[in-house]
């Protein structure tokens, strides 16, 4: 068996390092995943008018092309 000061100081240098890890997880993870989720709105927000842009530019294609 292990002698309880090991044991102890196994649970002290544990602790310390999943303090380390929550804290870069709220200084850089989460704000990666909201700039992240930012990021994909924004491009969805973008294909959605592009993809708008594009019908009506076919339409009037279209719409010249009947004219012929």
């Amino acid at each position: 068996m292990l002698d309880r000061s090991v044991l102890d100081h196994s649970n002290i240098v544990r602790s310390k390092y999943f303090t380390a890890i929550s804290k870069d997880y709220e200084h850089f993870i989460i704000p990666y995943i909201a700039l992240s989720f930012s990021l994909t709105l924004t491009c969805c927000n973008y294909s959605q008018k592009i993809l708008r842009k594009g019908s009506a530019l076919s339409l009037l294609h279209s719409m010249v092309n009947a004219s012929d």
